[in-house]
């Protein structure tokens, strides 16, 4: 579901005064009334009282910081919909070298779902966990509240973190002009999936190719075997494009936003797509056009 970024919000040194909304940057600290929002996910956000936020550079997730000691919300936006959620949320999460355990079923508290967890292993005084998720338009926004055992007020503010945040329709970005025909023609728009089974291990990745030349990816698996269990999250985001000609071999090229680029060929065979040797399915793409 996730992968949690260690991240020390005090030691960013540029930093936004509360009282007005602003763009979501990397390496800035946000101080407590300050609205944060991003055009391109649709979500804005207001730090709570008592709290910083920052966007740590390399990070896909932004996280908050209490001031009095290391209890900490992480915001993490995916694509999701109320019947995936919940299967998440009902298992195991890991997070960054911790698990998060659930200690009852998810919840749902008007339009926010929670659950609470115990932190395994507990570590730099957070011990449990709250999550508080709302889904919209196709995306689901976790905020991901860790903090010590018996202290309520961080739970609390998560769940008021999730139910006043605003989401709202992502910022459309005209899209690149395209040869028709070819490879970034067949591509833009395109929701790829792709599934690996092997005996005691599943793995599942998610990659969408925006219209707008953006890209996102996730992806997750886990297996059991010799009496241990485990399992695995990962994700990305970056720009996109596509060489070649639809009707013959082709290139497509991932440019990470953290930096470095990944190359796959690309070819269609019997109507089958393949990257790099591997055939991946098409789906309806319900993050971005």
């Amino acid at each position: 579901m996730m992968t949690l970024i260690r991240a020390c919000v005090i030691g960013l040194v540029c930093c936004v005064s509360p009282g007005f909304a602003v763009e979501v940057q990397q390496g800035q600290r946000y101080e407590a009334g300050t609205v944060v929002e991003s055009s391109e996910a649709g979500v804005s956000v207001t730090i709570p009282a008592g709290w910083q936020g920052a966007w740590p550079p390399g990070a896909e997730m932004f996280v908050l910081q209490r001031d009095l000691d290391s209890a900490a919300i992480v915001l993490y936006i995916d694509v999701g919909n109320a019947e995936g959620l919940l299967e998440q949320m009902s298992q195991p999460i890991p997070i960054d070298g911790i698990t998060l355990k659930p200690t009852a079923p998810p919840a749902q508290r008007g339009e926010v779902w929670v659950a609470d967890y115990t932190v395994w292993p507990a570590a730099n005084g957070r011990e449990v966990g709250h999550i508080a998720t709302r889904v919209g338009r196709g995306v689901s926004v976790a905020a991901i509240g860790l903090g010590p055992a018996g202290d309520a007020t961080v739970a609390k503010v998560t769940d008021e973190l999730a139910r006043t945040m605003t989401l709202r329709a992502p910022v459309a970005t005209p899209a690149p002009t395209v040869r028709a025909g070819s490879w970034a023609a067949y591509l833009q728009g395109r929701h790829l999936v792709r599934f690996y089974t092997q005996t005691g291990y599943t793995e599942e990745t998610h990659l969408w190719l925006c219209s707008d030349g953006r890209f996102q990816r996730s992806g997750q698996g886990g297996g059991f075997g010799g009496g241990a269990s485990g399992a695995t999250q990962g994700g990305g985001h970056g720009s996109w494009t596509a060489q070649g000609d639809g009707s013959g071999s082709g290139s497509l090229v991932l440019m990470s936003a953290q930096g470095g680029s990944t190359t796959l060929a690309l070819s269609l065979v019997n109507d089958k797509l393949y990257l790099d040797g591997v055939q991946w399915l098409r789906d309806a793409n319900d993050r971005c056009l």
